[in-house]
């Protein structure tokens, strides 16, 4: 059977950690929580293909957006979110903490292939690194496809690390594959990709192996590459459009996000570990797992007054606390705005339309009623057009969601 082996003292260890990987996640965890836009958004669409029972290609596309294009993720992102939205009934909080026991199991393939690829204290290092470093704590707690590629990264480490030993044509195969279903995630993989094809050519100086990582990856990649061929290649040209307006106005300055090297910064750190033999001793993995457990405590033991990723002062409970108040009016043809951080107020729709309100959601121009959630004084004069289109209106009613921020309910007049 193909499998590398754990020693009794290795399991132990590594069941203390899944407890501290547990624990320090588990801190706050509602207050922590990161469900906003993107992940709102996204699990409504899983939600509506769950219920609609239909298949699809293309998932959610990234930030960027020039000349009226942007770049598709491939639709796995939706079917993934499933595999937790599902047994949670599709309570944002459930299905992102089940996501996060999920996570957990990863210190096994991880701990696994980096001791066969370096050696046993690497291993350690890897595992305090995973559990503890606050960059990836921050991005274990929630569904989002960064996040679903990185907690998947170490199992591909275990199939690269189990064809180190076999050299099974079948497992350089399912090397390929998992490369390219992990790209349909995310593109940042691209680079992960490229460094893999370089390192088993050079490793195996076979062309025929590096062929059969290659047909892995085309497999593996495949959905995506049918939307591609069907829609004459809109993804390729809108990436060639990127590059070609990079730098221009076009083009936002603020281009980066911390998330676009989750992945990479994690096969980077294994890679310098494995190509530099770096000698990782008990006393670095010692002051590595203190210096890093004690500033997770310093970071996540006091409540936050913010979620990762959110506006200021916002969280997921508040957003909690308005359903609440809307469901609790149980008005009819009414919409949502969210003047803080999102005017859609996906968060709102998500919750709304998974717990079977029979609004139109889309539709801003013949609701009677609006809600507006707002951290400013005058909500009936704001710019945004969901508020500008709803006039002649007066306020019928405000709520105090906490010191700083208010729903307010207006009636079309």
């Amino acid at each position: 059977m193909l499998k590398l082996k754990l020693e009794k003292q290795e399991i132990i260890l590594l069941t203390f950690f899944v407890i501290l990987f547990i624990l320090i996640r588990s801190i706050n965890y509602k207050y922590h929580l990161n469900f906003s836009s993107d992940q709102a958004s996204s699990s409504l669409k899983a939600y509506q293909l769950w219920k609609d029972k239909k298949m699809e290609l293309i998932g959610p596309p990234v930030s960027f957006i020039i000349d009226g294009r942007q770049i598709f993720h491939s639709s796995i992102t939706y079917y993934f979110s499933l595999l937790f939205l599902l047994p949670a009934h599709f309570s944002p909080a459930v299905s992102s903490y089940l996501f996060t026991l999920f996570a957990t199991l990863s210190l096994i393939p991880l701990y696994l292939s980096v001791k066969t690829f370096v050696n046993k204290n690497s291993a350690i290092f890897m595992t305090i690194i995973y559990s503890l470093l606050p960059f990836y704590i921050d991005y274990s707690r929630f569904l989002w496809n960064p996040n679903f590629q990185f907690i998947l990264t170490p199992y591909l480490f275990y199939i690269l690390a189990l064809y180190k030993k076999y050299k099974s044509k079948i497992l350089l195969f399912c090397v390929g594959l998992g490369s390219g279903i992990l790209l349909l995630f995310h593109y940042q993989y691209i680079v992960i990709i490229v460094v893999l094809f370089f390192y088993i050519m050079k490793a195996e100086k076979n062309l025929k192996r590096s062929l059969i990582f290659s047909g892995g990856f085309i497999a593996g990649f495949s959905p995506l590459l049918v939307f591609e061929l069907r829609n004459n290649f809109y993804n390729l040209q809108t990436a060639l459009l990127f590059v070609k307006e990079m730098g221009s106005s076009k083009f936002s300055n603020n281009w980066f996000s911390p998330h676009y090297i989750l992945s990479v910064s994690f096969f980077t750190t294994l890679a310098v570990l494995y190509f530099t033999k770096l000698n990782i001793g008990k006393k670095i993995n010692l002051i590595t797992f203190l210096l890093l457990l004690s500033l997770s405590i310093v970071k996540y033991f006091p409540h936050p007054e913010s979620a990762f990723g959110s506006s200021a002062n916002w969280n997921y409970p508040k957003e909690e606390k308005v359903y609440k108040i809307i469901t609790t009016e149980d008005l009819d043809s009414f919409n949502v705005v969210n003047l803080i951080y999102d005017t859609k107020a996906n968060v709102q729709k998500y919750l709304l339309t998974v717990n079977n309100t029979q609004e139109n959601l889309k539709d801003y121009y013949h609701n009677k009623y609006l809600y507006i959630i707002t951290d400013k004084g005058d909500p009936l004069n704001d710019p945004a057009y969901e508020v500008a289109t709803f006039k002649p209106s007066k306020i019928l009613k405000t709520w105090k969601i906490d010191n700083v921020h208010f729903l307010y309910l207006i009636k079309r007049q």
